[in-house]
């Protein structure tokens, strides 16, 4: 039999259990190179794109657009020109046993738990090998963990990967304390503590991003290598307090959503239930309270004074510091490159606004991987 390779219903995340098919980017027939975009699902949370898993002519469009598919699911077949209708059926036929087979290779599975650490109960989740350093992601204001569900897989295929829910976030404890950069670091510090993870790669994203940079400045023992996604507090950035203000003052759909696109290039690609899921988390008591007080520090001066003036001393590290941003964020603004230290480098996300790792996964995952495997 000639080389066949099915495209599958990804897995973004730990709930996704289906994806509808938007739009093919190719039509059948043409000629597909490993890693071109392909076609466009939407999950429960965004609308993103899927990358062809291999190289060859697309011979089958299984799945249409508009039709909602179980994840694993044949949606596509890439094949050889001269593979004949054939041996595409009998593929097809068996795919059922193939996928069941290289599930586990496909899906790493998140082990999600709480420890208490700094005087909280923190949520972790755990995926991947137990060897090599581990990578540690730390979510934005307002989201949680699952915020990585576009990444975790391509990450959790080659190195250990720990995901964590801030405080006042997710399933960790609503208490913040001042809402500071250096409460939220302290907690984050003491969660590697009680997990024994003396060096990391640390990966944050909007106000993560800053958290982990205050943790690798108090800290620089820890910091592996330091990479911010979209991170607040930079030079030349400014935090957005219309988008702060309106995700905590919006008590329905209709009035959240105009909000949360304002965090994507692509307005459409923010769905109903993304919405439904940030209203759900703003209903558990102590989140009001929780996004107030980190709203306040986030809008002040005092944490971005501070830690501005230690992004030199950060810029020394081995491997300086990797900002990957988008010139059309709304949330945090851009970064002025040449304010930065020399040591910092920044990687520009075009077509994404304040989410590059969800709306250009496939991208951002390449540059992580370079990153955390030099």
């Amino acid at each position: 039999m000639n080389a066949i390779v099915p495209i599958n219903m990804p897995k973004w995340g730990l709930s996704m259990e289906e994806g509808t098919i938007v739009e093919w980017l190719k039509p059948q027939g043409a000629i597909i190179e490993e890693g071109q975009e392909l076609l466009e699902i939407e999950t429960a949370k965004i609308v993103n794109v899927a990358e062809a898993p291999g190289s060859g002519v697309l011979r089958r469009i299984i799945a249409e657009a508009g039709a909602v598919v179980p994840v694993g699911a044949l949606i596509g077949i890439l094949a050889d020109a001269d593979t004949s209708e054939e041996e595409l059926d009998d593929f097809a036929n068996k795919f059922e046993e193939f996928s069941a087979v290289n599930k586990t290779e496909v899906a790493p599975f998140l082990q999600l738990s709480t420890i208490e650490a700094d005087g909280r109960v923190l949520q972790i989740g755990r995926a991947g090998p137990d060897e090599g350093t581990p990578v540690v992601l730390v979510h934005g204001w307002a989201a949680d963990l699952k915020s990585w569900q576009f990444n975790l897989e391509a990450l959790a295929k080659l190195l250990p990967v720990y995901a964590i829910d801030l405080p006042g976030h997710g399933g960790s404890s609503k208490e913040v304390g001042d809402g500071s950069l250096a409460n939220l670091a302290n907690a984050l510090g003491a969660v590697l503590d009680t997990l024994g993870l003396q060096r990391a790669h640390l990966i944050g994203h909007s106000l993560g991003g800053a958290v982990a940079a205050r943790l690798a400045a108090d800290r620089p023992e820890i910091a592996e290598t330091l990479t911010l996604i979209a991170p607040a507090h930079m030079p030349g950035g400014q935090i957005s307090d219309e988008f702060l203000d309106g995700v905590i003052s919006a008590g329905r759909a209709r009035s959240l959503k105009p909000f949360l696109q304002m965090l994507v290039a692509d307005p459409a690609s923010v769905t109903r239930e993304m919405v439904e899921d940030v209203l759900k988390y703003k209903r558990i008591d102590g989140v009001d309270t929780a996004l107030s007080v980190t709203r306040d520090r986030l809008s002040g001066d005092t944490d971005r004074v501070a830690l501005q003036a230690d992004l030199a001393a950060l810029a020394q590290r081995p491997g300086g510091v990797l900002i990957i941003a988008s010139k059309s964020d709304r949330i945090v603004g851009v970064p002025d490159e040449s304010a930065l230290p020399p040591g910092f480098q920044v990687r520009w996300i075009e077509a994404a606004g304040h989410l590059p790792h969800l709306e250009r996964a496939g991208e951002v995952n390449a540059i992580l991987i370079e990153r955390v495997c030099r």
